[in-house]
C-alpha cells in the first residue's frame, strides 16, 4: 500500500475539486511531507487533529489548500 502516493491523491483531486480543505489519514512521514509542501509555498496550513470513531479517536491531517486569483498553485503532483 502506497500511503504516500494516496496523500498525493487525495491533494490534487482536492484542488481539481477547488475544496478548501482534505483530510489523510495521520502519520509522521505524511506531517512531515505537509509541513514541507507548506514551507514550499504549496499549502497554507497544515493541523493535526483527531477524529471521533465508534470506540476510538484516530489522528488526521487537515491540509488548507493554496489557491492564487482561483487556480491551484499546484498544478501536477506525482510520486517518483
Amino acid at each position: 500500500m502506497d500511503t504516500i502516493g494516496d496523500m498525493l491523491t487525495i491533494i490534487r483531486n482536492g484542488y481539481l475539486s477547488k475544496k478548501k480543505t482534505v483530510v489523510v489519514p495521520f502519520s509522521r512521514m505524511k506531517k512531515e511531507l505537509a509541513r514541507i509542501f507548506q514551507k514550499e509555498g504549496y499549502l497554507d496550513q497544515v493541523q493535526e487533529n483527531e477524529k471521533k470513531t465508534r470506540n476510538s479517536k484516530v489522528k488526521i491531517l487537515t491540509l488548507t489548500l493554496r489557491y492564487n486569483d482561483g487556480s491551484p498553485v499546484l498544478s501536477g503532483v506525482k510520486r517518483v
